[in-house]
């Protein structure tokens, strides 16, 4: 009896002490549900925040965002159950993968976080083309060649992921003159292929202009040395402009004899970038007609002629006067010569020991020289 009176106060202590202190009670109080592994509360902890960089492959990122989805993590609940719905990693070219990871238990409420999985947008590609570029004719096609492809490696780029620079260019231009426009093409991984155009020309080779002689005549009866001066002279007269490289010559044979005759003369320019140009003119020495009389001689016959074995000079000066004459080959040489010192003379020739063909008889005193011309057969 004394034991059933405990009891009742014990229990009439506790009633009291749960109207007059309920919180210290709830505190001590601990009624578990029996379900709960070790009785802890279902915690769920999402991934960190994760940012990668762009131009990765597609392959790397997928395999760092399986990666990320599998640092979730959760503590506490019953017969936990976590899931996602994640659609797939951000493109490796930039992109934003926001992630809700859940946790369901038998013995708590869901439990729901989230989480990014960034990767960095890309950089955009920016192609800068060579500035067009002029180059001179006439320089070597070595040479413009080099500076085409110096010229080339002038374009520059950034940005893209995994770029590659190419060009259609097909080689330099002639260094006679011409342009070649040229697309570089700036590929990306992550954008379309960005493209420029530039030009690269060689200016036009200057055309020959080539000036020939005027054709010359002089008087035969001069010096064989004043001949050739002026032969000489005319030559040099010769001129052109323009071309590449040019390369100007003529195939003079000489002066013709101070006795009478004619040279023609090519003239030919060659130029590396267009056909020769070529003209031609004639320096002539003219030789007086046959009886002609010139100067002093009052009166000149030269009999026969053509002439076979001996020839005659009859001469008459206009006053007396000292004279040599020579009698010249077609070459100028010189085969015999005679001594007047009479203003009326008769002079023999022996043309027996000559050559047949034409001869040129001349005729020098202190004030003039006259030629003519005189045929052996």
């Amino acid at each position: 009896m004394k034991a059933i009176h405990s009891l009742a106060f014990v229990i009439a202590m506790l009633l009291a002490n749960l109207v007059l202190n309920p919180v210290v009670f709830s505190r001590n109080l601990d009624i578990r549900n029996p379900l709960k592994k070790n009785g802890a509360d279902l915690i769920l902890n999402c991934p960190t925040n994760q940012n990668e960089s762009a131009c990765q492959t597609q392959s790397a990122i997928n395999t760092k965002f399986s990666n990320w989805l599998s640092s979730v993590s959760f503590t506490g609940g019953c017969n936990v159950n976590l899931f996602n719905n994640n659609s797939g990693a951000p493109p490796a070219c930039g992109g934003v993968a926001v992630v809700t990871f859940t946790a369901t238990s038998t013995c708590d409420p869901t439990v729901t976080c989230s989480a990014v999985f960034s990767v960095t947008a890309a950089p955009a590609a920016v192609l800068n083309c060579p500035t067009n570029q002029v180059e001179l004719a006439c320089q070597t096609q070595i040479e413009i060649d080099t500076n085409f492809s110096r010229w080339l490696r002038t374009v520059t780029y950034s940005g893209g992921c995994d770029a590659s620079l190419s060009n259609d260019n097909s080689g330099a231009p002639s260094f006679c003159g011409g342009s070649k426009t040229v697309q570089f093409i700036l590929s990306s991984s992550c954008e379309p292929p960005k493209t420029c155009n530039a030009t690269f020309s060689v200016t036009d080779a200057p055309p020959v202009v080539l000036s020939c002689p005027q054709d010359r005549e002089e008087a035969a009866g001069q010096t064989q040395a004043a001949i050739d001066t002026k032969f000489s002279a005319w030559l040099q007269s010769a001129s052109f402009t323009g071309g590449c490289n040019p390369i100007f010559s003529n195939n003079n044979s000489g002066a013709p004899p101070s006795t009478g005759g004619t040279t023609q003369v090519t003239f030919e320019v060659k130029s590396s970038c267009e056909a020769n140009k070529s003209c031609s003119s004639n320096f002539t020495v003219k030789f007086p007609s046959a009886q002609e009389e010139t100067n002093l001689i009052q009166k000149l016959s030269i009999t026969p002629n053509p002439v076979n074995d001996l020839g005659y000079i009859a001469i008459q000066f206009n006053r007396p006067t000292e004279a040599t004459i020579e009698l010249l080959n077609s070459s100028g040489q010189v085969v015999w010569n005679s001594l007047l010192c009479k203003s009326d003379e008769v002079i023999p020739v022996n043309f027996r020991t000559f050559s047949p063909g034409l001869y040129y008889l001349r005729i020098e005193s202190s004030q003039a020289v006259s030629c003519f011309k005189w045929l052996h057969f």
